[in-house]
């Protein structure tokens, strides 16, 4: 008995959900989550002989892949720049994938792949609450160090935890749904993302909260959302006295500006002497960029030129790291120059187009999303930011316009 539609059908639904599962992965387990969708995308376009549709958009959102690609004949360190393109190869083999799932299915698997996310957030959210209340501690920047590096095999650093709790409070807002277990999760949700309180995260959020209550301010502006905004403001009260202010403290700072002049005693302050030092090093190989691999070193030399040197030697809570750009497209114009921070935007702006025609809100609100995160983090530089950025730019630009 061959492989029938029936068969293919049952495996694209495990490999969606193992993709809703993402969240739940453990940090070494992560990458394996697009083999399923990969490999039944492949096998499927072998035995039934389908041509690739959608080429057009495979060769837009693929050129992302290939920027990258093309940095590396302007690196010196092939080995690390081979690494890096590997770890970066999401970003090809995902436009590719998603161009070959069957479109008469596409949206059922869109669907399925939505719930399953939401609710490995919530899930993953409980799980580091259950973990947090075992270090009996409230020094907030200690109970993230210990989340980020032995957090039961997860490694996942704060920023990208929320990048996914941002993600899934975007897909379940946009289902309008209004039953308990609904506003059960938004609690566990929004209770984690204002726990973790990343500034960029919450910002981006807010930023696109007021867009949206511009574009449609009567339809957002009704019982159910203001009930969801008082239960955040009080969710924002109480865990400010629970960590006597700190996470007030994390925000207080962007209220002065010695916030982000040069000050290297705050975060914002330490984003700044970033940006500034990123800037000035665009400006002196403008054009191609230092090239993959060779981004950080030169980043690292300029902050010792400045007096900065602390800064390439940091150690947080026992474990060490490298400053990067913080910012997704300084990084970009970096490691590839001007000419590929603009084909980066012509990327980006192509699919925006494509989002807006098709009037999709949860795909369009979910890449501004993104985009808005890209201004604070350089998401690109690890796996599990590569993997989301890669999944979500693409989950929803290969929807068919009438589907």
């Amino acid at each position: 008995m061959g492989i029938t539609d029936r068969h293919i059908n049952r495996f694209y639904n495990i490999s969606f959900f193992c993709l809703g599962i993402f969240p739940l992965l453990p940090f070494n387990i992560k990458p394996y989550a697009l083999a399923p969708l990969v490999l039944v995308t492949i096998f499927s376009y072998v035995t039934k002989s389908h041509p690739i549709k959608s080429s057009k958009k495979v060769a837009v959102s693929a050129s992302l892949f290939f920027v990258f690609l093309l940095s590396t004949f302007n690196s010196s360190d092939m080995s690390r720049s081979i690494e890096l393109i590997w770890r970066i190869s999401p970003l090809l083999f995902m436009p590719l994938s998603m161009a070959l799932v069957p479109k008469e299915s596409y949206i059922r698997y869109q669907k399925l792949f939505s719930h399953i996310f939401i609710y490995s957030c919530a899930i993953f959210c409980v799980m580091m609450f259950t973990y947090a209340s075992t270090l009996k501690s409230t020094n907030l920047p200690l109970i993230y160090s210990f989340i980020r590096d032995k957090f039961w095999g997860y490694e996942d650093h704060p920023i990208y935890i929320s990048l996914y709790i941002g993600i899934a409070l975007i897909l379940l807002l946009t289902k309008k749904e209004n039953h308990l277990l609904s506003k059960g999760l938004f609690i566990v949700l929004i209770s984690a993302l204002v726990f973790l309180s990343r500034k960029g995260n919450i910002i981006g959020l807010l930023i696109l909260l007021a867009g949206a209550i511009f574009w449609e301010q009567r339809k957002l502006l009704n019982k159910r959302n203001t009930q969801y905004l008082v239960v955040f403001i009080l969710i924002a009260v109480g865990s400010a006295f629970l960590f006597e202010n700190q996470t007030i403290d994390r925000f207080k700072e962007l209220l002065f500006v010695n916030g982000f002049n040069l000050n290297d005693q705050t975060s914002t302050g330490i984003r700044g002497i970033l940006w500034q030092t990123c800037i000035e090093l665009t400006l002196q190989k403008p054009f191609f960029g230092y090239g993959l691999g060779e981004v950080q070193p030169a980043i690292n030399n300029s902050l010792i030129e400045k007096g900065f040197e602390s800064f390439t030697n940091t150690v947080s809570y026992g474990r060490f790291q490298y400053l990067n750009a913080h910012n997704q497209f300084l990084q970009m114009i970096l490691t590839a120059g001007y000419t590929g921070g603009i084909i980066v935007l012509i990327i980006l702006t192509q699919i925006f187009r494509y989002l807006f025609q098709l009037k999709n809100k949860e795909g369009l609100f979910i890449f501004m999303y993104i985009s808005l995160c890209f201004l604070f983090e350089s998401l690109l530089e690890r796996q599990n930011g590569i993997i989301i950025v890669a999944l979500f730019l693409n989950l929803y630009y290969f929807k068919e316009e009438k589907a």
